[in-house]
């Protein structure tokens, strides 16, 4: 049953595959690290607006959480 014949690509295929399957993590690592220094950025940014101190007087406001 587990022992049939089965479709393979060539050796440098699978090795090129393998490693684009690698760098998958390293993209999303990349990505998420680029999300938290936005994020930071924006709250930063969101501080020194002319109406942030008023904004996050409201209740259930927080800095990080900038208006839509």
């Amino acid at each position: 049953m587990f022992r049939g014949d089965y479709a393979t690509q060539s050796r440098l295929v699978e090795a090129a595959v393998g490693m684009q399957a690698l760098a998958l993590p390293r993209q999303l690592e990349a990505a998420c690290l680029a999300a938290d220094e936005l994020a930071r950025a924006v709250a930063e940014s969101f501080l020194q607006h002319s109406d942030a101190e008023v904004l996050v007087s409201f209740p259930d406001s927080a800095s990080s959480s900038a208006p839509g």
